[in-house]
């Protein structure tokens, strides 16, 4: 991205007339443009089913390991303690105890990545068994 274009999207941010939605619009294109963010999934299903990480298609063996370490990961007495104690925190402080707007949406938030790590670790568990 040339210099020019990124001062003018900065303008465009601090711009007073630009609405919300619209600067988040700004502000993901410039951080797409400049490589700051994964705009692309790191695992996905293709259309015949295949997993892809980082959108190449895995060897056996890599899959096999991939399967084993969700595996354990999911039976690691400490990972499970360490995620319990965090749902926990997330409730007790962030719901009951929460002092602003913030301190609940960042609880929500630990909450919403222990359901969707969840779900990776059991689809990478499931989808790579019959190897």
């Amino acid at each position: 991205m040339s210099k020019l274009l990124l001062k003018f999207n900065l303008w465009l941010l601090k711009h007073k007339k630009l609405k919300g939605e619209e600067k988040t619009k700004v502000l993901n294109a410039l951080l797409e443009n400049i490589g700051a963010l994964p705009l692309t999934a790191v695992l996905f299903f293709d259309q015949d089913g295949t997993l892809k990480v980082n959108g190449k298609a895995l060897e056996v063996e890599q899959a096999i390991s991939i399967r084993e370490g969700a595996v354990a990961l999911m039976s690691n007495p400490t990972y499970i303690l360490i995620k319990q104690q965090i749902a926990f925190l997330a409730v007790t402080e962030g719901i009951h105890k929460s002092l602003n707007s913030d301190m609940l949406l960042f609880s929500k938030a630990a909450l919403w990545i222990q359901a969707r790590e969840k779900e990776l670790i059991e689809l990478l568990q499931g989808n790579l068994r019959d190897l």
